[in-house]
């Protein structure tokens, strides 16, 4: 493909995908709250992420044990900067997690949740299961 058409094709490919819904999201409902395996899945690869992405803590790996969940139900809340507020499912969990540093050390990442806090899990753009944490 010539480097001229490139914007062309791209704007085609982004315009197949708003209008077939982008397909990405198929099967990809918030109807649902996120499976107990989903919630483990987003919290330890989020927590993992946030370790291996450090500068000032060169990491190896991350070992995170996601415990004690609890499904609430919908609420509204915002997710993204200057978006409006959307449904999304608010969960409870504990999650713990060890820290393998570059140096041998090994360190224990022990999330609290106060009283009135929760995960909120919402579909991506992509469809894929996101959270954020804070205040219910």
């Amino acid at each position: 493909m010539h480097r001229r058409n490139l914007p062309t094709f791209l704007f085609a490919i982004s315009l197949a995908g708003l209008f077939t819904g982008c397909g990405a999201r198929t099967g990809a409902s918030a109807d649902k709250p996120p499976t107990e395996q989903q919630v483990i899945e987003a919290i330890s690869k989020a927590r993992a992420d946030s370790w291996m992405g450090s500068a000032a803590w060169p990491t190896e790996r991350v070992e995170t044990k996601v415990t004690d969940i609890q499904f609430g139900g919908k609420v509204q809340k915002q997710v993204g900067y200057g978006e409006p507020a959307r449904e999304v499912w608010a969960v409870k969990a504990k999650a713990a997690s060890k820290v393998y540093l570059k140096n041998g050390t090994v360190k224990d990442d022990v999330q609290e949740m106060k009283s009135g806090e929760a995960y909120f899990f919402y579909r991506d753009a992509f469809g894929a299961w996101a959270f954020k944490w804070g205040s219910l």
